[in-house]
């Protein structure tokens, strides 16, 4: 099941992200040409306006743009991590955390103590 889910992420980022670029790209064309506007009977306050809408324009395509690449890197990331979960047990799994006799030695030994990894099994302590 978390195969089939991990490509439907992957999928669904890469749709969304491509969505993103195409808005980007025509929120950039139409900011810049609102930034190149010009009046013919010299400057206006309008003209002034419409090129400083123009500039907001031109960074809300870049924040567009950004957001594209972070939906793009997430999903492959989530997806991935879906797509190539084998379900085994690794060195990283949790039952690490709480093994370390450095973190958690209160002196009695539990199920999940780690003491063969740090004392001779030779010597009588």
């Amino acid at each position: 099941m978390k195969k089939p889910f991990g490509v439907l992420i992957i999928a669904a980022g890469i749709l969304s992200g491509i969505l993103f670029f195409v808005a980007g790209s025509r929120l950039n064309s139409s900011a810049t040409e609102l930034t190149e506007l010009k009046s013919v009977g010299g400057t206006s306050i309008a003209e002034a306006y419409y090129q400083e809408m123009g500039r907001h324009g031109l960074a809300y395509s870049m924040a567009l743009y950004a957001c594209g690449f972070g939906i793009i890197s997430v999903s492959l990331g989530l997806g991935g991590l879906l797509l190539f979960d084998d379900g085994e047990k690794t060195q990283y799994s949790n039952e690490v955390a709480y093994s370390d006799p450095i973190l958690f030695d209160d002196g009695k030994k539990t199920q999940y103590s780690n003491e063969a990894a740090y004392r001779d099994p030779k010597i009588d302590y």
